[in-house]
């Protein structure tokens, strides 16, 4: 609902109770569109910035000064949002000293350092997705028993398309600059469409909304709830993961030697929280990718693998030979949606977005090749004295390539984010 109202901030207690409202002036700012702002639920003026990083570092007080300067980097990163938190932490530990020394002085008027704090509460994105300019709402704790409210200013005003919550912040989106009309719910986390309300929010209001990691919602998929789906986004991807030494023979007589080399290697996958949770571990989550993953793309999926081949190697006279494998992998992004029969951190419906995997194509070789070169003196003292005129080595001995990381294997541990639903 579009107003010709001045923007108002209000604070609420848990109850409801009034405890301050105070009109906002308007800035310099707003003469402008603004591209990275900030507000405070406890009034004041709006600031806006040129980089989100000047945003978020005047939200924090300092505390976060390198934030990424876009906010689309900020989203794909998550170790972001733990900076954001643990600033809020930091913002209440000085609060609460602050506190103290205050009482100890007989005022009970917060002290000068409780009253110069600012805890992230959410940032509002312009465009779904998270793009665009981007309003970072700031309150003097991070969410528990006080309730925020905030109500947009022209700037703001039905221009909401997507955000994000930090600080156990749950936010919930009003059409009308009064916190009434329709409204989307209380959300938690990241949020990449506001839906019905998109441009049509109007005010917004903060409570305590505790949050699951990725890790515990992917542990009880298919366990603990009543249902859990993996839902895939865009194409698969194919990669190579860099060559890397499988066998190795040297060649300890006088003429050239051809031999049929066996070997055999296992290949285990990565996925977007294997710090967290092994992709050998068995959990459903994990079976319901492969399922799907066949279904959309009509192409085997494995977490692990393990291929056997012989390859003929063909080593000269007093040279070393090895083979090296490029392993084939592919690549998979999407959402899990789970649903639970009662409440589960508040909500009935939990989502973890940008998921990925990255896993060997099964049963198949990728791209094997074999190299030679003469043997070093150390080589032929260690495994020619004394020896057959053809001798094989565990891979990895001296001389041989490094194996190489599999593609993709770090980025995808950095994408997934949690968000909720009803």
């Amino acid at each position: 609902m579009r107003t010709g109202h001045l923007k108002s901030v209000g604070v609420f207690a848990a109850a409801g109770s009034l405890l301050a409202f105070a009109p906002a002036t308007a800035t310099a700012a707003t003469a402008r569109t603004p591209q990275h702002c900030t507000v405070s639920v406890e009034g004041g003026d709006m600031r806006c910035f040129d980089t989100y990083r000047q945003a978020i570092a005047a939200a924090t007080g300092g505390l976060v000064a390198d934030a990424p300067l876009d906010v689309e980097t900020a989203m794909a990163d998550p170790s972001f949002a733990d900076r954001i938190d643990r600033a809020g932490e930091t913002v209440g530990a000085r609060a609460g000293e602050a506190r103290a020394g205050d009482a100890q002085a007989g005022d009970a008027r917060p002290g000068a350092a409780a009253a110069a704090a600012a805890v992230v509460l959410s940032t509002e994105y312009e465009h779904g997705n998270f793009g665009g300019a981007s309003l970072s709402v700031t309150g003097p704790s991070a969410c528990g028993s006080a309730r925020w409210q905030l109500a947009l200013g022209a700037d703001w005003n039905d221009r909401i398309s997507s955000y994000k919550t930090f600080n156990n912040c749950q936010v919930r989106h009003w059409e009308h600059t009064d916190f009434s009309g329709a409204n989307t719910g209380y959300q938690v986390g990241d949020q990449d469409w506001i839906g019905d309300l998109n441009d049509r929010a109007s005010s917004i209001d903060f409570t305590y909304g505790e949050s699951p990691t990725t890790a515990q919602l992917l542990k009880d998929c298919g366990k603990a709830t009543e249902s859990c789906d993996f839902r895939p986004t865009g194409n698969a991807s194919y990669s190579y993961g860099g060559a890397h030494e499988v066998a190795r023979g040297y060649n300890c007589s006088s003429v050239a030697q051809t031999r049929k080399m066996t070997w055999t290697e296992q290949t285990s996958g990565e996925n977007s929280v294997s710090t967290e949770i092994s992709v050998t571990a068995g959990f459903d989550f994990l079976e319901k990718f492969e399922v799907t993953f066949k279904a959309s793309y009509g192409h085997k999926w494995a977490w692990a693998d393990t291929f056997a081949e012989e390859t003929t190697l063909q080593v000269p006279a007093g040279q070393v030979g090895w083979v090296d494998r490029n392993t084939h992998l592919q690549s998979a992004s999407g959402t899990y949606e789970l649903h639970y029969k009662s409440k589960h951190w508040g909500h009935y419906v939990w989502y973890v977005k940008n998921f990925s995997g990255t896993g060997p194509v099964p049963q198949e070789a990728g791209v094997v090749t074999w190299n030679t070169r003469k043997m070093t003196a150390a080589e032929k003292n260690a495994q020619c004295k004394g020896r057959a005129a053809f001798v094989t080595a565990e891979p990895g001995a001296e001389g041989a390539a490094a194996p190489t990381a599999p593609a993709g294997a770090a980025s995808a541990r950095s994408a997934a984010t949690v968000s909720s639903g009803r």
